[in-house]
C-alpha cells in the first residue's frame, strides 16, 4: 500500500505541480508491490528533506493515521496531555511529533530503555518502560504530581531502574533530581 520513487511518467491533460523525476511517497488502494503503478497525483507527498525513498514509503501511512485519529475532527489541543503507547513505533514516532508541533504534552511507553530514550529525543516529556515499570502508576504521577516529586524539569536524558520513569531534557539551569523511589506516592 505505501510506496516511493520518482515520477516515470505523467497522465495525459495533467496540469499537476508534479513533473516527470520528482520524489515522491505516496498511500494506495492497492498495488504497491509492482515495478510501477499508478497513483492519483492528490496522493502523492514529496519526499520529505533528508530521508531516503525507502524511509519516505513509511511516511504517508503514518502521517495520515495520526492525522486522521487527532484532528479530524479535532480532538488534540495544545496543553492537552497525550499518552502514546508504542511510542518507537512507525505510528507511535509520527504521533509523538505531531502532538508536539501542535503544543500537547506527550507521555509514551516504549519496551527498553533505549526506546524510551529515543522517545524522549523525538519530543516526549516522559517515556516509560512498560516490561520494568509500572506504566500505569508512572503516567498518574506524570499527569498529577505530588509535594513528593518536585515539578522541576530534568536536566538530561536520564533513564532510571525500575522504580521510576524515563525522564526527559531541559534548558540549561534546571535542576536534576533524583528518581522517585518505591513509597513516595
Amino acid at each position: 500500500m505505501e510506496v516511493s520513487g520518482h515520477i516515470a511518467e505523467l497522465g495525459a491533460g495533467t496540469t499537476s505541480r508534479w513533473q516527470v523525476g520528482d520524489a515522491i511517497c505516496a498511500l494506495l488502494a492497492g498495488g504497491g508491490y509492482a515495478e510501477y503503478c499508478v497513483v492519483p497525483e492528490g496522493q502523492c507527498l514529496p519526499v520529505p528533506a533528508g530521508i531516503s525513498l525507502r524511509q519516505a514509503a513509511a511516511v504517508p501511512e503514518a502521517a495520515i493515521t495520526v492525522w486522521a485519529n487527532l484532528f479530524e475532527p479535532r480532538r488534540l489541543f495544545a496543553g492537552n496531555r497525550f499518552l502514546v503507547q508504542g511510542g518507537s513505533s512507525g505510528i507511535g514516532t509520527m504521533a509523538i511529533q505531531i502532538a508536539r508541533a501542535f503544543g500537547a504534552r506527550v507521555a509514551t511507553t516504549a519496551g527498553t530503555y533505549g526506546k524510551c530514550s529515543f522517545c524522549l529525543d523525538l519530543g516526549a516529556e516522559a517515556a516509560i518502560n512498560y516490561r520494568t515499570q509500572d506504566w500505569t502508576a508512572e503516567l498518574a504521577h506524570w499527569s498529577s504530581p505530588t509535594a513528593s516529586m518536585p515539578s522541576s524539569i530534568w536536566s538530561e536524558a536520564t533513564i532510571f531502574p525500575s522504580t521510576s520513569i524515563c525522564w526527559p531534557r531541559a534548558p540549561a539551569g534546571a535542576h536534576r533530581l533524583l528518581p522517585r523511589q518505591p513509597g513516595d506516592g
